[in-house]
């Protein structure tokens, strides 16, 4: 990431070398997240994978003037040097490599300045190197043996910006009281790698790790945040990155703090797991797991709930692989098991978004034993929810009042409801279940073995087969509200025996239970429920 670029503006006096071009054209690249290109007398640059900039920029000799005029450094002037017509080097000395030149851009020479570390008078040494070293550098501090460090407050490394501190080796750091163990504040990054475990404490409300605005926090290797009475990792405006590592034995593994759309976690390997409560808690902003496992928690792996903010800062989870299994909601909402979904403000809702990964083996107390939504949306168009358990109803996916669940693509199977709903149970007012593609298949309740509807259920593609009902409704039991179909594929009686539904009373494919019909027999593509001929009671 080019911190250099993003919170440092300097200008250089750089004598000519010689070399002399009045235009530019192509793409410099300093790193896959950072590049410019040059148009005309025009540029426009991504300094790192979210901040934009563009403008105007002359050349003199060998002197590279940028002119930004739009993007959060406007008004500002960069000055670079061109080494040659394939290399710029920019106002800290970094190299950018021309696209299709050959060879890599390579980052400044200045090494890292680094600390060993083996006790608290050596931690304290290395934090102040930090702390009065200057921005725009790069430290390595290592640590050795187990050992408590002071209560950090306001910022662990004080007020400099642009660095990036690894904290590596194979030692424990503790905070010698009640209080975090690391604060970051804007322009800092910590990276966590080796062995290193930062342990909490059972008498402390703090967290172990707080990211305050704009400040970033980076999980690798074998790295470990455990043991805290609160929670592990605190996102408040900042970025969170985990691609390895664990996050243990805390009462929430990762809380998103307050009213903030910066918010941000990006889960990409890693564990987080056998933590009290929540495994992952939004309150805003966007958790995206692209792999890694959620599993053993307490009170849900992922909570979604948008707590108190307007509805232009929201709480969105997405999904696009990784593994959420074997976590119990039977402490506190005893609901949702693997994903809760919710909103505690009228008007407001949490938002998931599943494209691919796998919600697998979860219990609820009572309802939802993959995925809940109350006051929510969740949209599914790839992925997994399966073997999920709920004591109640829903044994995949339960669906609360004012909210909405929209199947394109996915399965649904092996969810097994002691209530009703195996696959999906919808109920309450303003709520939908709309299913254009995937399978509802092989899930178990006492009514509605694949979808229990008390609502809305509009299914236009898709399949819904092999699912068992204790009682009726073997694919479908139709409660209340409305069930139309136009499309898609309800097996009955007349299917092959791996794909039917089942019902040990009525309604292989659909039971209605406000006027007691059914339908045993596959129903076609089109068919509604207030058409005649769809109850054949056979």
């Amino acid at each position: 990431m080019k911190k250099g670029l993003i919170f440092t503006v300097m200008l250089v006096t750089v004598l000519a070398l010689g070399y002399s071009q009045t235009t530019l054209s192509g793409t410099y690249r300093y790193s896959t997240n950072a590049y410019v290109t040059f148009t005309g007398n025009a540029f426009k640059g991504l300094w790192n994978a979210t901040t934009l900039m563009s403008g105007t920029y002359s050349v003199s000799g060998a002197r590279l003037t940028l002119n930004i005029t739009d993007g959060p450094k406007a008004k500002n002037t960069w000055t670079w040097t061109i080494t040659d017509a394939n290399t710029l080097k920019d106002q800290d000395g970094d190299t950018w490599k021309k696209e299709g030149a050959g060879g890599t851009a390579q980052t400044r020479t200045t090494p890292a300045v680094e600390y060993n570390v083996n006790n608290m008078a050596t931690w304290i040494e290395a934090v102040g190197g930090v702390r009065s070293g200057g921005n725009n550098k790069a430290y390595v501090i290592t640590v050795t043996n187990a050992f408590s460090v002071p209560v950090s407050t306001g910022s662990t490394f004080g007020p400099v910006s642009g660095v990036t501190i690894t904290i590596q080796g194979d030692g424990t750091l503790t905070p010698s009281g009640d209080g975090c163990l690391l604060i970051l504040r804007a322009g800092q990054t910590v990276v966590l790698k080796g062995d290193i475990t930062l342990r909490g404490r059972d008498d402390t409300f703090s967290s172990v790790v707080i990211i305050n605005e704009k400040g970033a926090f980076r999980m690798e290797d074998n790295s470990t945040v455990t043991s805290n009475y609160s929670s592990g990792v605190e996102v408040n405006g900042g970025t969170f990155t985990m691609s390895g590592g664990t996050i243990s034995d805390n009462n929430i593994g990762v809380y998103f703090y307050g009213n903030n759309s910066r918010n941000t976690f990006t889960m990409s390997g890693g564990t987080i797991s056998g933590n009290r409560s929540y495994g992952v808690s939004i309150k805003s902003g966007t958790f995206t797991m692209k792999g890694g496992a959620i599993s053993g928690n307490r009170n849900s792996g992922v909570s979604v709930i948008n707590w108190e903010g307007s509805p232009s800062i929201e709480s969105i989870f997405l999904m696009e692989g990784g593994t959420i299994s074997d976590n119990t909601a039977d402490a506190g909402d005893d609901k949702g098991g693997g994903v809760y979904v919710g909103s505690y403000k009228d008007g407001l809702s949490g938002t998931f978004n599943m494209n691919g990964g796998t919600i697998s083996g979860n219990k609820a107390k009572y309802n939802g034993g993959g995925v809940y939504i109350g006051r929510g949306e969740f949209t599914m168009k790839g992925g997994t929810i399966s073997d999920n358990t709920a004591t109640w109803t829903g044994g995949g996916v339960y669906i609360e009042s004012w909210s909405s669940f929209v199947m394109h693509d996915g399965t649904i199977s092996g969810n097994t409801s002691s209530g009703n709903g195996g696959g999906v149970y919808n109920t309450g007012s303003y709520s939908g279940f709309t299913m254009s593609g995937g399978t509802i298949s092989g899930n178990t309740a006492i009514s509605g073995g694949g979808v229990y509807v008390d609502y809305s259920f509009t299914m236009s593609g898709g399949t819904i087969s092999g699912n068992i009902s204790r009682d009726y409704g073997g694919g479908v039991y139709y409660a209340n509200g409305t069930f139309t179909k136009t499309g898609g594929t309800i097996s009955g009686n007349n299917a092959t025996e791996t794909d039917r539904n089942t019902a040990n009373k009525q309604g292989y494919v659909v039971y209605n239970g406000r006027n007691e019909n059914w339908r045993n027999a596959t129903a076609g593509p089109r068919i509604n429920t207030d058409t005649y001929g769809f109850w054949l009671n056979d």
